[in-house]
């Protein structure tokens, strides 16, 4: 045995209903400049499978309700000049980031066509997780999730961090 383990191949129907979803999403001319809105990011094992056939294998720190998380304030996908070194097959919420009027870019980058609002952008977001193989639970279970005060309590501390580390990151 050689220590080197072998990697899981991504399924390739999956795939495909991955790139499918992803065809939907407006185009966005990136500047590069938003390296520091990179992370922590959620995946689907589908799309982290992808990473690490890339030689790009993202650290997973915990999962939950079937998506991995990474929770490194600086992805660790970025190179040393800030650009994704898996764009073309990053994960759907890093897709999302900038296409969504919630997740607008500080840098002034605009999709084709305009903002997606977010209900546009939540849906897409359940498509990818299914097409990545994550069954998603109804709009219903969602909506008393998001009322949860604990998950609210959460959201807001990993909103409040971000923030910090993001303006300290742009020089604020």
């Amino acid at each position: 045995m050689s220590g080197k383990r072998k990697r899981k191949r991504p399924d390739r129907e999956a795939v495909q209903r991955l790139e499918a979803v992803y065809a939907k999403l407006p185009k966005l001319d990136c500047k590069g400049l938003c390296q520091a809105c990179c992370g922590p990011i959620g995946m689907t094992p589908v799309e982290h499978e992808r990473m690490a056939e890339r030689n790009r294998p993202m650290k997973v720190e915990h999962q939950r309700d079937g998506v991995l998380f990474s929770t490194a304030w600086t992805c660790p996908q970025l190179a040393g000049n800030g650009r994704c070194t898996v764009y073309a097959v990053r994960p759907m919420v890093c897709r999302l980031w900038g296409l969504v009027r919630s997740m607008a870019c500080p840098h002034g980058c605009v999709p084709e066509g305009g903002f997606l609002d977010e209900r546009e952008g939540h849906l897409l977001f359940r498509e990818a997780m299914e097409a990545g193989g994550i069954p998603m639970p109804s709009e219903e279970y969602m909506r008393k999730r998001l009322d949860d005060p604990q998950l609210q309590a959460e959201m807001r501390a990993i909103m409040a961090r971000g923030s910090r580390n993001d303006r300290r990151a742009m020089g604020f």
